[in-house]
């Protein structure tokens, strides 16, 4: 009887932690991989509350991207105060630049930046090429007032670029050269890896808890 009830325990918390993540905030990292560093180059967090409180910083109805560049050799040997210059994303909700937060000195362009995809949502942020101005590592996006469309799916959508394969992300590498200006040396791009929706995740857990309960219930049977 111990071992059902705290199998039941940990199905219900599975199910109660499912809900809440899907329901109000969710994460999924996204690897940057780039021709000079390879495929440990960076990541993209991205993070969306559609809930009614904040979480880890993010308000309710904000979609936060995280840019971060790993200062891997490859990079470091281009120059120092390694960094990005700009960063792309893309969305297919009709937001604003007011709605957007971006480092000090840096600017928005958008939406309809892609000749190869036309239709798509597509928004370039960039700092300004000046001394004054720091490349950043890592960059902050966040994107407010999107209420509960603040979700990850209106964000990790592929940006068509032929013949390559769709990505979601786009970071341009930059480093300071003696004169005080950014140079762009390489570009990051960030796909979608397949990995299980949270909801699978805990279909299998729950199908494991029920697997072990019918088993224990058998062996009590036979005494």
């Amino acid at each position: 009887m111990p071992r059902m009830r705290l199998a039941f325990a940990i199905a219900l918390a599975l199910v109660c932690l499912e809900s809440h993540a899907r329901a109000d905030y969710v994460s999924q990292s996204v690897p940057l991989v780039s021709d000079l560093g390879g495929p440990d180059t960076g990541m993209v967090l991205a993070e969306a509350n559609s809930g009614a409180t904040a979480v880890n910083g993010l308000q309710p109805g904000q979609v936060r991207l995280t840019f971060t560049g790993n200062p891997v050799p490859a990079l470091l040997k281009l120059g120092p105060n390694f960094g990005f210059n700009q960063v792309v994303f893309n969305t297919d909700l009709a937001i604003t630049p007011g709605q957007v937060t971006l480092p000090a000195g840096w600017t928005l362009s958008g939406p309809n930046l892609w000749p190869s995809a036309p239709n798509a949502k597509i928004w370039l942020a960039q700092n300004s090429p000046s001394p004054g101005n720091q490349i950043s590592n890592p960059v902050v996006v966040v994107i407010s007032g999107l209420g509960s469309q603040a979700t990850l799916n209106h964000f990790l959508i592929g940006i068509p670029q032929p013949p390559s394969p769709p990505f979601v992300f786009l970071g341009d590498v930059s480093y300071w050269n003696s004169d005080g200006v950014a140079v762009v040396r390489d570009n990051m791009i960030g796909t979608i890896q397949s990995t299980p929706e949270p909801s699978t995740l805990v279909l299998g857990a729950v199908g494991l808890v029920a697997g072990i309960v019918v088993r224990q219930r058998r062996r009590l049977r036979s005494r």
